[in-house]
Parts: structure tokens; C-alpha cells; sequence
């Protein structure tokens, strides 16, 4: 099994992931979410689909992740 810095380097080498958001809900650590895959995926096109009406900005998911940090670890990939 993967620990997080494999992971979330390959995930770097993906230039479509702009950032990966981690569940602390379900996991005590982002190691831990890693191995029990709590954790999703933020691609440009998901970002633009999921804000504002199919019209989302990095601004919309900046503001997203400064709502959700008590509930989730972000990393930003770029």
C-alpha cells in the first residue's frame, strides 16, 4: 500500500489535479485517508463544474477550502 508523499508526488505529475482534499472525518491522519482512499480529487474541470454554475474559478475553491478546513486537509498540487 502507497503511503501519502508516493501518492500525493505522482498526483504532482498529473498537471490535471489541482489539488487533492483529505476526509478527517474518516481518518485520523492524510496517511492514513491516503490508505483507505478518504480523500478526492480537484481537477480544473471539476472546480469550474462544481462553483457558480458551471462557471467555478480557483477564487470559488479557494473560498471552498477556507469553509471546509475543519472538516478536510487540502493540498494543493499547483
Amino acid at each position: 500500500m502507497k503511503d501519502f508523499t508516493s501518492v500525493f508526488n505522482e498526483m504532482k505529475k498529473d498537471n490535471s489535479i489541482v489539488a487533492i482534499e483529505i476526509s478527517k472525518q474518516h481518518s485520523k491522519n492524510k496517511t492514513e485517508a491516503i490508505k483507505n482512499g478518504n480523500f478526492n480529487e480537484w481537477t480544473i474541470e471539476r472546480i469550474k463544474a462544481c462553483f457558480n454554475f458551471d462557471n467555478g474559478t480557483m477564487k470559488d475553491f479557494k473560498t471552498y477550502m477556507e469553509n471546509n478546513k475543519p472538516y478536510c486537509y487540502f493540498e494543493v498540487l499547483r
